[in-house]
């Protein structure tokens, strides 16, 4: 990992996987993330935004928008975002959001410490 090319291979594999499964929730999240590491925020955030239209009760899709916010460096939305995934019916594991480097710069806020503790 951390090849030249690693983020555009990883997107032509998630476009191409897109393709094949076009509501398969993961292949969606999954081309999400691949923009975010691209740089490509608006395709991102249009690939989350319908995520979360197609599936309102998925969790990926405000994970998505949360981590796509943490890249962009906007802690307010990052939160609400998150606070939106931990309120749906999809997968929520506090650990896991804890450990994810994307939320790495939140770890000093009231408010992420405090959607940590909470359950939904």
């Amino acid at each position: 990992c951390g090849g030249d090319h690693d983020a555009e291979n990883a997107m032509r594999e998630a476009e191409a996987a897109r393709a094949k499964r076009p509501a398969d929730v993961a292949a969606a999240y999954l081309l999400g993330s691949c923009q975010i590491a691209l740089g490509r925020f608006s395709d991102a955030q249009g690939t989350f935004d319908a995520l979360e239209h197609d599936h309102p009760q998925s969790a990926f899709g405000p994970y998505g928008l949360a981590r796509l916010a943490a890249a962009q460096g906007r802690a307010t939305d990052a939160i609400l975002h998150l606070k939106a995934a931990r309120a749906s019916q999809g997968p929520w594991s506090a650990d896991t959001v804890a450990l994810d480097p994307a939320f790495a710069f939140l770890s000093g806020e009231p408010a992420f410490q405090e959607l940590l503790k909470t359950s939904p």
